[in-house]
């Protein structure tokens, strides 16, 4: 029989708050967080959803951990959080060697890049630190969960753009399932606010130019014209169910299903059909017999450009109809690119936990293209139904969670 897979862990940091309750109050408030970025002073777009209040000095007592990339940071700070939220010390009241770690990210040390580049290219070789290499080799954000926490177990990092953390959450749900671990800790953390990396998007078409404040990044809505950029980190601890009751966790969800699936079509443009994303969803769905009509909210990943939002009405239209509502919490939390997908999954459990079916920030006017049940406000629900995220990346890259109540 399959190993059943449930979340006893969460952790967060990103915009809207540095612990799960702190981050869905904002979620369910609907509260904007776009704000001037200054280190944005000289890129075509000047605004971000950052981290408000975030300094590594009050959290790691480690001199060198200060000065590595923000990416790792953030990975480390909520994998402790979600750690310490399903109370496991590894080592002490768990063996650290069955405990496995799967971090998903996409641009890696991109900020400690840029500047070491635009160092060198001003002073010389000479301003090039040793710790370059450590900040900004891609394994770095697990390898330093594994020396921060303890854990022996295998550690792997994972890239599929912006669903690198759903995937990694997925493929945490593979590890149990097999056997090959008892416990993973899994997620995705990204630090892409830099003036190259926004410049690039912005050349893209894929960032809002609607005025900084309310409603500049506006899911599904007939003005929508891009992303804000954010940063940060989400984590899950996924246990094997029989563990988890036995040793009397607090379970907060089962993870019903994971669908991935590649479009094979373009780099940056979504297959219109959205067959690679109905592909995803399908998968998901049918890992537990769920019926359409079984699912009670959907998380979408809402980046309100004009090709994702479309796509996204095109394909939940075809499986479900009017029958899920759907919202995007990018309106608060922005577009923290790999971390979106493990980030999201957090707001689906809570809107699961609280039955409570988040509003959507930004949207004014429904695009009439937009064919979906789309919830405007925060509602409540009394269903219980499983909830499903959904998380599309660059490259074609689709990965689909599932979540329903501990049974």
């Amino acid at each position: 029989m399959t190993n059943k897979v449930v979340v006893t862990g969460m952790g967060v940091l990103c915009s809207a708050g540095a612990t799960v309750s702190q981050f869905w109050d904002n979620i369910v408030q609907k509260k904007v967080l776009t704000q001037y970025d200054h280190r944005l002073e000289n890129a075509p777009v000047k605004y971000s959803c950052p981290l408000s209040n975030w300094n590594p000095k009050l959290r790691f007592k480690q001199a060198a951990f200060t000065r590595v990339d923000p990416f790792i940071q953030y990975a480390v700070y909520a994998a402790q959080e979600a750690l310490d939220d399903a109370n496991i010390q590894p080592g002490y009241n768990f063996p650290s060697n069955r405990i496995g770690i799967i971090v998903g990210n996409s641009l890696a040390g991109i900020s400690t890049l840029e500047k070491i580049i635009n160092n060198e290219a001003e002073v010389g070789p000479a301003s090039v630190s040793a710790s370059y290499i450590l900040s900004t080799m891609t394994n770095m954000a697990s390898a330093n969960i594994s020396v921060h926490l303890g854990i022996t177990g295998p550690s792997y990092f994972l890239s599929t753009a912006c669903a690198s953390g759903a995937d990694a959450i997925g493929r945490g749900k593979r590890m149990i399932e097999s056997g090959e671990c008892d416990t993973v800790i899994v997620g995705g953390s990204e630090a892409p606010i830099t003036k190259n990396v926004v410049t690039a998007f912005a050349k893209l078409g894929a960032l809002s130019r609607n005025n900084i404040g309310e409603g500049s990044i506006r899911p599904f809505d007939k003005e929508r014209n891009g992303f804000v950029i954010s940063e940060g980190a989400g984590f899950l601890v996924l246990e094997h169910e029989s563990q988890a009751q036995k040793r009397k966790a607090n379970i907060h969800a089962r993870l019903l299903g994971y669908g991935s699936s590649s479009d094979a079509y373009h780099m940056t443009t979504p297959t219109p059909s959205g067959k690679g994303l109905t592909q995803a969803v399908e998968k998901a769905l049918s890992e537990e017999n769920i019926e359409p009509t079984e699912i009670g909210y959907i998380n979408a990943h809402g980046t309100a450009t004009s090709l994702n939002d479309r796509l996204e009405s095109t394909v939940y239209e075809n499986i479900f109809g009017l029958t899920a509502p759907v919202a995007s919490t990018k309106g608060v939390t922005g577009h923290p690119l790999a971390a979106s997908g493990a980030i999201e999954a957090i707001a689906s459990i809570q809107a699961l936990k609280t039955d409570t079916i988040p509003g959507t920030a930004g949207l004014h006017i429904i695009d009439d293209d937009i064919k979906i049940n789309i919830n405007r406000e925060t509602t409540k629900s009394s269903n219980s139904l499983p909830v499903m995220s959904s998380s599309i990346g660059f490259g074609g890259q689709n990965a689909v969670l599932i979540f329903g109540q501990e049974e």
